[in-house]
């Protein structure tokens, strides 16, 4: 006569006869078994194997997400499987598979685990498997990513190359999903940092790699360009490939320009709200590319609407009449896309009204010295286009011109003088006459702003590169 059930078995009984068909069929994620006693998990545990073994050929092929029991790291008698689940000591052979990613903090931190291939947070293999084997789960995806960056952002990855694929892959399936994209660029941005000072050799050998790492970035830039974290990463991962491997930007020329206008668009139209920093940021990045080409890809520049878009930038801060740096980056981007391509000067003077804001830009900014010699730069383009010199050779403007070319000058001039004083120890003198006492109020005030001069002149220049401490997020 057979023994009677207790509750704990017809528990196994029901939770197995709904459960079996998921893990027979399908990958199956049961994060819910985690509230389940060790006892009720091992007996469940034991009901699936030995179901998948009796209708399943003695397949060892498990998919198996296993719960929370905590096992023993140690050998039970009487089982010929060394497992520390409790529940897998009834195995003959090892697992071809076991899932223990995200079951909980021990999970894959036990010493023996009886399968060929795991996946977990311990290890970086278990990682890169689950990164593979999970790849149609967009939100476990996202957390894996999470520990793959941890690896990245120390450097104590060991496969960079091949968990940067798998990165990739899971970005181009899951497109639209802005978390796992922010996460995907994070790690994205350390495989490139890798590249530095790599030889020639191996970056012909990574060409076709580093192609599709932009297009990636690229791609999730397109698709969500309203998510700070997401242009952030973005624009840090391609200004780094700019740093490291230039030649490979142009791999993906025309869509780098298109995303990084667009972005700009956005920010200009209000249609999204952004730190203001992405935006001199992206100014950045678009100005590096505008310098590495010429002919037929500064007319594409000039064509899809960077003119427009720095011209945009220059105007809203002569409004607000702040942020000169932001606008030293735009004249310098417009210099740069001039440099002998007269339909982009043509686009400057005609299409935008760019003698104008030229005038109101000298107006605000003339004693900004780089700013202004950067706006001189581009009129130099200007003037070389003989169809468009009768624009320059106004009265009005030629008074202009003449008088910041003189005070650009004396800026110089004035330049090279504070050096000199400096170099003299002169600063010390002037410290002395600025807070004597025995000085006049006159002499005084012309030995502090003799100082103030010197000290203008030879502060560092505002870096027109990304800020470097602006760390990609996840």
């Amino acid at each position: 006569m057979n023994e009677p059930l207790n509750l704990t078995e017809i528990g196994i009984r029901y939770l197995s006869k709904c459960l079996l068909p998921i893990v027979a069929n399908e990958n199956a994620y049961i994060p819910e078994l985690s509230c389940l006693s060790q006892r009720l998990g091992n007996l469940l545990l034991k009901t699936i194997i030995k179901f998948r073994r009796t209708h399943l050929s003695e397949t060892t092929d498990c998919f198996l997400s296993l719960f929370n029991n905590a096992g023993q790291n140690k050998t039970i008698k009487n089982f010929t499987m060394q497992a520390s689940i409790a529940g897998l000591l009834v195995l003959k052979h090892k697992l071809d598979f076991l899932g223990l990613f995200d079951v909980d903090e021990r999970g894959s931190a036990r010493r023996w685990l009886p399968a060929k291939k795991i996946t977990g947070e311990h290890t970086e293999e278990m990682i890169i498997t689950s990164l593979s084997y999970y790849m149609e789960r967009p939100s476990m995806v996202t957390h894996i990513m999470a520990h793959l960056f941890r690896l990245y952002n120390h450097y104590t990855i060991q496969n960079p190359f091949d968990a940067g694929k798998l990165v990739m892959d899971c970005m181009a399936k899951h497109l639209y999903d802005r978390s796992l994209q922010t996460s995907g660029s994070a790690c994205l941005y350390y495989v490139v940092d890798l590249f530095q000072n790599e030889s020639d050799v191996m970056l012909e050998k990574y060409n076709d790699y580093l192609k599709r790492l932009l297009v990636a970035i690229l791609n999730a830039m397109s698709a969500h360009l309203q998510h700070s974290p997401m242009i952030r990463n973005g624009l840090l991962t391609i200004s780094r490939m700019q740093m490291h491997v230039p030649n490979h930007i142009m791999s993906a020329f025309e869509q780098t320009v298109l995303v990084l206008i667009r972005f700009i668009q956005l920010y200009l139209f209000d249609s999204v709200v952004h730190e203001q920093i992405l935006l001199h940021n992206a100014l950045s990045v678009l100005n590096h590319v505008a310098c590495s080409v010429d002919g037929q890809e500064k007319l594409f520049i000039g064509r899809v609407g960077a003119i427009e878009i720095a011209m945009g930038i220059i105007r809203r801060f002569l409004m607000k009449k702040t942020s000169c740096e932001i606008v030293e980056v735009a004249w310098t981007l417009l210099w740069n896309i001039t440099d002998e391509t007269p339909e982009n000067c043509r686009r400057f003077i005609e299409d935008n009204d760019g003698l104008q804001v030229f005038h109101d830009c000298l107006d605000l900014w003339a004693d900004k010295r780089d700013l202004v010699r950067n706006m001189l730069g581009l009129l130099g383009n200007v003037a070389e286009v003989q169809l468009l010199r009768h624009y320059l050779v106004t009265p009005q403007h030629m008074e202009k011109f003449s008088t910041t070319i003189v005070d650009i000058h004396f800026l110089f001039l004035a330049e090279k003088y504070c050096t000199l004083v400096r170099s003299e120890n002169g600063e010390i003198l002037l410290s002395q006459i600025a807070y004597s006492d025995k000085m006049s109020e006159p002499i005084k005030n012309l030995a502090q702003s003799a100082l103030a001069n010197i000290h203008r002149f030879h502060d560092a220049p505002v870096p027109m590169d990304i800020v470097p401490n602006d760390g990609v997020e996840i």
